[in-house]
This record gives C-alpha cells, sequence and structure tokens, in this order.
C-alpha cells in the first residue's frame, strides 16, 4: 500500500521538512508553523513579527470556530478553517497534534499542500511501491506550465495536466501520484492482419524454396525466411501501444 502509518510525534525535523517543501511550490506565498501562538518555523515573511502576529491570529481563529461549532452545532472542533482572499487565493489554517500550520497563496496550491502536509504530520505517507521512498514532500515540475507542485498531485493545480503517472525521482519506475506500481504491456494493433499476411508471405516463401530446390528442407528454410521477415517488419509498422496496468 503506498500509506504508511506510524505514530511518530512531530519533530522539528519534520517542521523544517514542510518548510523546504513548501518553499518550492508555485503559488504558496507563505508559510507558518506554530506552537501557542509562537512561531517554530516560518516562510515568506519579510518581517518576523508579521510572522508572529498571524500565528496568534491563527490560533485565535481556530479556538473562536471551535466553540462556535461545538456550542452551536454540536459537532468536533474543526482540524482546518479556511478564509477565501480577492484574486482567488486564500489562507489555510490547520492543527495536528498542537501544532497549526497557516498557508496563504492560491486556492489550488494551498489545497494541494494542506492535504499532503496532513498526510505528512499524521504519518499516512506517499511511499515508492519499488524503493520505499517517501514521496510525500517531493516535488515535481508541471511539464506543460512548468511550475513546481507536489510529486502526489494528480492534476496541476496551475493548468489542470494530467499529472497521475510520474516517475519515481529516486528509482526512475513508473509510478503513480499516490504511490502504487505501473507496468507497461505491449499491445499489437491489427494482429489479425499481422498473422495473416506472415502466414501468407510464408507460403509463398515455402513455394519458393520449393521451386528453387524441391526439398521439404528448402521449403521450410523459404517459410521461416519468407515469414519471419514479414513479421518483424509489420510489426514496427502496425507499431507496439502501451497499455498501462496499475497495481496496488
Amino acid at each position: 500500500m503506498s500509506e504508511h502509518d506510524h505514530n511518530d510525534s512531530i519533530s522539528l525535523e519534520s517542521l523544517a521538512k514542510i518548510k523546504n517543501f513548501i518553499q518550492k511550490l508555485t503559488g504558496v506565498e507563505s508559510f507558518v508553523a506554530s506552537h501557542e501562538g509562537l512561531p517554530i518555523e516560518e516562510y515568506g515573511y519579510d518581517d518576523p513579527q508579521k510572522a508572529e502576529v498571524e500565528a496568534a491570529l491563527s490560533e485565535d481563529l481556530l479556538k473562536a470556530s471551535s466553540d462556535i461549532i461545538t456550542s452551536a452545532l454540536g459537532e468536533k472542533p474543526p482540524n482546518k478553517v479556511s478564509l477565501l482572499l480577492k484574486n482567488d487565493r486564500s489562507i489555510d489554517i490547520i492543527k495536528i497534534n498542537e501544532i497549526i500550520i497557516t498557508l496563504k497563496g492560491q486556492v489550488k496550491p494551498l489545497n494541494e499542500a494542506t492535504t499532503l502536509i496532513t498526510k505528512y504530520l499524521k504519518n499516512k505517507k506517499i511511499i515508492c511501491p519499488y524503493c520505499n521512498t517517501d514521496l510525500t514532500l517531493e516535488t515535481y515540475i508541471c511539464p506543460n506550465c512548468s511550475a513546481t507542485v507536489p510529486f502526489a498531485t494528480q492534476h496541476c493545480p496551475h493548468c489542470s495536466t494530467d499529472l497521475a503517472i510520474k516517475t519515481c525521482p529516486s528509482c526512475n519506475n513508473p509510478i503513480t501520484y499516490d504511490g502504487r506500481k505501473v507496468i507497461y504491456k505491449e499491445e499489437i494493433s491489427n494482429r489479425s492482419l499481422l498473422i495473416m499476411d506472415t502466414m501468407l508471405v510464408a507460403i509463398i516463401g515455402a513455394m519458393i524454396g520449393w521451386l528453387a530446390q524441391p526439398t521439404i528442407i528448402s521449403a521450410v528454410i523459404g517459410a521461416m525466411i519468407g515469414g519471419g521477415a514479414t513479421y518483424f517488419i509489420l510489426r514496427n509498422i502496425f507499431k507496439a501501444k502501451k497499455k498501462i496496468v496499475i497495481r496496488d
């Protein structure tokens, strides 16, 4: 399976990896990870005090949201709050194991980032089925728009290009965005025509061989040469198609 469960606590090393991941993504403007309103890791702020203010506001906002939802609706307190801004931008606030992470940027890239950060911090990681590399916080360059996006995204959040199948950056094997094996199998188009033409030329080759020297061996050699050559020539003409087989 592509997701591995563990019970490790959130470490400073994990938060540093998240910061490194966020810094690479196109469309994410800022990031702050905090505990009890105090920043632990931050990126994208020209003044550290802004990170402190945003961390404190995020703490207050999550608490206010939790109070409203639990008291008015009787539901569990939310672990995520999103605020929509102008120009298709938003602020996403998530809370995991007493750590609050606040992200600001474009809506779609932020959705991808918060989903993967949540997976990573909950230790539900996306693992390469071939080499066991952790791909949860790896990035990928979209071949269509050149944006830097999460490796584990199915469609580019900027141009919607299908990115479901990629190669592992560590072992170069083909895998899906969520860590499943991809196996390619060849399929020959016009297979029946290929067989018929090969048989026909083999018969003609056998006749030519017999006429050259009326023995069974000559006929067999003529059939093998004619049929074999025809098969390999037509096989290239009918070009093999790749069939994708995805395995869990």
